[in-house]
């Protein structure tokens, strides 16, 4: 029995339950010497419970309890006490009293605690020499030694079989232990160094406590960053996301509806010193109304309330000037240079956002400013000038995107400059544009350009029925608040965690996960702020990929065979719910989420191309784009043709790949064809072939569609040739300086392309055929070029984009086994299909928690559907002819999926499942 790991599960238990942000609670009764006293000042966090077991207990009848004990630590808690019980009799006695324990960083990647217990006199110490006894005559497994400190007696026990030991001490009224010793040594020392019992304001007891609560927690703010960096490879992490803090908090914790909430206040160590937060003190509590802008791919969201901006700028400079030397300095350089920032801040109105989203990869992530706007227009015209005075002689980048305009703005850190450290993170120039009444600074024009696509497609927090669910229990209104999406920041932090507590991640992360949501809101009140820090729970996804059932929710018998996937489509106003299909016979159908045939047609081919929902007529109803080897056809919503399609090739080419261009978001089409001979062909709305390409000849097939991106205001078509050849044109057909040229093996798939605020920070990468894995940028510089493991020569390489082209696998296949990696060519798992000659790989990343690949073996009609651990839905294959549909339902929680099998199409229901990886 290791009696280290018990103590070690109930204060780990008694943390985690706190959320990470731990718990406080009231001071106990009186004692010979206060308890909190003895707590060294290098503390972060005191926690204090009046009936510890009764709150663990009640914690394990909880949604938060059943996640701790799903944890392997927690799964052996029982097993432990019970023994505990049966060595120590003892025990039983000491398991209900009042107790606390204080939080201490020992080593660089490591904390400990200090626990501490009021003692009820004589009838304590009877009961400590027992427990002396049973220990000595427990099994030879431990020691208990004996040393004084300072005139204290300190008690040792010592695992010997390698464990580690704990010691304490028990004198005047207490007991005090840790399993590091100097943690102890500590207590005793600063109880010898003031003659009078000395309690910090921080640590000290809060009235009103309810009796009610799983405990009460008290934080010194300030050691927060140093506790951060336990967790953390570099300080990196520890200077993106906490601030030092002249803070303390009393809060108290208690159960709620599918999570834990802790309540309370935060309180200045000074009120009379200005710091950022405190600059926030007496402004009214802000409802947020930006949410609208906010995507739904955002990990975290800052967000501050105002209801006197002017004011609380004046006091953030008055802090700069008097606390924050660097601060200060970066304004009094953006004063100096752009005399408009300070009218600028004049007109920021009630709120501002800070969103940070993730990039693929393992990428810095982008960042998303929002500033409220008290006068949109004066601040654009402010913008404009400010931007030409910064940039001297330098050409600006501008643009029309989506019907709004985007600007560059040339300073390096522009939002630090104007609001504080806080909001660093854009590097070099910023762009931005107003949306209604916000300003919306981006780090790059990509992140800018994603957030318009994010808004028009309703891909934004407002519109997701899971986080209204979640802000509905929420305080409305607030001065600073903290919103987490665990589900996209987990793998975020991930790659930024010291070794330790990545191995800790790895055990722990089907538990982790469940933590969803996390939100800390700040309310200003009489000479504190009122706290409410609110961990949601999912329970849904603990479950094991074959432990999901399929629920069939709706059916459709087609007249032949189907031979096309179900693809998902928007259907006049509705965003989701409908599925086009293709049967033998030619005939395409319009499908409703309940098997209905909306609409029908007969085409005169096989569709073979990805389709492309257009708005040609401008009126927000989805048109169809698709080919045929003969044909390109764009379909009305009732499924008629808008003329002048179809169109063909001219000389009776065939259609290989197609794809859409929409230069500027205004609606104003082109269609690039591309033959099987490599002939690259444009044409517009109207049918006619444009100008420098009629054809662009390329004189070999493609691996992929050829396609269009914007890098400053400038148009880059490229293409990718199956013999291995790279080309980007101009618009009129032209090609850019540094291509075409080869990459000296062939391609068997597409290019995946990351774009960048200039030529230069614009990425393709891509794999051989051979296992050459590429990246170039669109100078037609190489990058970089890695051989990936190759089994043997037969292995072929490909990549597997998801449907919007955001994120990849790599795929090896041979005639006998696929094996998939990630996107940095780590292994994910590896599967034998026999005798498989065409597999097919679709990959969901929905988040990055919850991913999906689906393998469709089209010549025995099965597809296996995966998590990326490889891990096999219902331990069975999907009776399917080709490629699935997968889409997300409106509430985040469950994915429909839709397959065909001879004449038939099935609509399934499945809950969203968390990866393993």
């Amino acid at each position: 029995m290791n009696i280290k790991a018990i103590i070690i599960a109930v204060l780990a238990t008694v943390l985690f339950a706190a959320g990470g942000y731990w718990l406080y609670q009231r001071y106990f009764q009186s004692t010979d010497y206060p308890l909190r006293a003895l707590v060294p000042s290098d503390a972060v966090l005191l926690y204090s419970s009046t009936q510890p077991e009764a709150a663990w207990e009640d914690l394990k009848q909880h949604t938060f309890g059943e996640l701790l004990k799903d944890m392997p630590g927690m799964q052996r808690f029982d097993v432990y006490e019970q023994e505990l019980k049966r060595l120590l009799p003892s025990y039983e006695a000491l398991k209900n009293r009042e107790f606390l324990f204080s939080l201490h960083i020992t080593e660089r990647n490591n904390f400990d605690y200090l626990l501490l217990m009021p003692l009820q006199g004589e009838k304590d110490q009877r009961l400590l020499r027992q427990l002396r006894k049973e220990i000595e005559d427990s099994p030879a497994n431990y020691r208990l030694d004996e040393r004084l400190y300072q005139g204290v007696k300190l008690y040792e026990i010592r695992d010997l079989n390698g464990g580690r030991t704990f010691s304490f001490f028990a004198q005047e009224g207490v007991l005090v232990g840790s399993f590091t010793s100097f943690l102890v040594e500590g207590a005793i020392r600063q109880k010898a160094a003031s003659s009078t019992a000395l309690v910090p304001a921080w640590m000290q007891q809060t009235s009103g406590t309810s009796m009610e609560t799983l405990g009460t927690l008290a934080i010194n703010l300030q050691q927060l960053p140093a506790l951060l960096r336990v967790f953390s490879h570099d300080d990196s992490l520890v200077q993106e996301l906490l601030p030092r803090l002249p803070y303390y908090s009393q809060l108290e914790a208690a159960t709620a509806e599918n999570g834990l909430l802790l309540t309370g206040f935060v309180k200045p160590d000074n009120p009379q010193e200005a710091d950022f937060l405190w600059a926030l003190h007496g402004q009214k509590p802000q409802p947020m109304r930006l949410s609208f802008l906010v995507p739904l791919r955002a990990a975290s969201l800052v967000f501050v309330g105002l209801s006197n901006s002017q004011e609380w700028h004046q006091r953030l400079r008055t802090y700069w000037e008097r606390k924050a030397p660097e601060q200060w300095e970066r304004w009094q350089v953006l004063e100096a240079k752009a005399p408009d920032a300070r009218q600028l801040a004049a007109i920021i109105g009630n709120e501002a956002g800070l969103a940070t989203l993730p990039t693929a990869g393992a990428g810095r992530p982008e960042r998303l400013l929002m500033l409220h706007l008290s006068d949109s227009s004066n601040a654009a015209g402010l913008l404009r000038e400010m931007s030409a005075r910064v940039a001297l002689q330098d050409t600006l980048y501008s643009e029309v995107f989506l019907r709004q305009q985007l600007q560059e703005l040339p300073y390096d850190e522009f939002p630090a400059s104007l609001l504080g450290s806080a909001y660093l993170g854009f590097g070099g120039s910023s762009y931005y544009t107003i949306v209604e009444d916000y300003l919306v600074i981006s780090s790059s024009i990509p992140a800018l350009k994603e957030m318009l696509l994010d808004i028009e497609a309703e891909e934004t927090w407002q519109r997701s029925v899971r986080l209204n669910n979640f802000m509905s229990r929420l305080d409305a209104e607030q001065n600073y608040a903290l919103y987490l999406n665990t589900a996209t920041l987990w793998p975020m932090l991930y790659r930024r965690l010291a070794g330790p507590w990545k191995m800790f991640w790895d055990k722990h992360n089907q538990a982790l996960r469940q933590i969803d949501l996390l939100s800390l809101q700040l309310s200003s009140a009489e000479g504190a702020f009122y706290t409410n820090l609110f961990l949601h729970l999912d329970r849904r996804p603990e479950r094991q990929l074959e432990q999901i059932q399929l629920v069939r929710k709706a059916g459709s018998r087609l007249e032949s065979p189907v031979v096309h996937a179900p693809v998902a489509v928007s259907y006049r106003q509705q965003r989701s719910g409908h599925w086009l299909v293709q049967d033998s016979a030619r005939a395409l159908y319009l499908l409703n989420n309940a098997g209905e045939t909306v609409r029908s047609t007969r085409m005169g081919g096989y569709w073979q191309s990805q389709l492309a929902e257009l708005d040609p007529q401008k009126n927000n109803s989805p048109h169809y784009f698709i080919t045929t080897p003969d044909s390109a056809y764009l379909f009305q919503p009732n499924l008629q043709l808008l003329k002048p399609f179809p169109l063909s090739l001219p000389n009776t080419e065939k259609i290989d790949w197609a794809s859409v261009i929409d230069y500027d978001g205004t609606r104003r089409y082109r269609f690039l064809l591309a033959s099987g001979t490599g002939n690259i062909f444009m044409y517009d709305l109207d049918g006619i072939n444009l100008e420098g390409w009629q054809p662009v000849a390329l004189k070999g097939s493609l691996s992929a569609a050829p396609g269009h991106l914007r890098v400053r205001s400038r148009d880059i078509i490229y293409a990718f040739q199956k013999k291995g050849e790279v080309h980007a044109f101009t618009r009129r057909g032209e090609y850019l300086k540094g291509f075409p040229f080869a990459l000296g093996d062939s391609l068997l798939g597409p290019v995946h392309i990351r774009q960048g605020s200039d030529f230069k920070s614009t990425r393709f990468i891509t794999v051989t055929a051979s296992g050459l894995f590429w990246e170039w940028d669109l100078e037609g510089r190489i990058i970089s070029r890695k051989q990936l493991y190759r089994p043997d020569a037969r292995a072929r390489f490909y990549m597997v984009p998801d449907a919007r082209g955001k994120r990849f696998l790599i795929a090896q296949q041979d005639r006998f086994r696929l094996r998939l990696m990630d996107e940095n060519g780590n292994d994910l798992f590896e599967k034998d299909y026999l005798g498989a000659s065409k597999l097919e790989v679709q990959y969901f990343p929905f988040s990055e928690a919850a991913a999906l690949v689906a393998v469709t073996d089209t010549d025995q009609e099965f597809t296996y559907l995966y998590d990326l651990g490889g891990n096999l839905l219902q331990t069975q294959p999907l009776n399917s002819c080709c490629p699935i549909g997968l889409q997300m339902g409106s509430a985040g929680d469950s994915l429909r999926l839709v397959k065909a099998y001879s004449n038939a199409v099935e609509q399934h229901m499945l809950p969203v499942i968390n990866s393993s990886k």
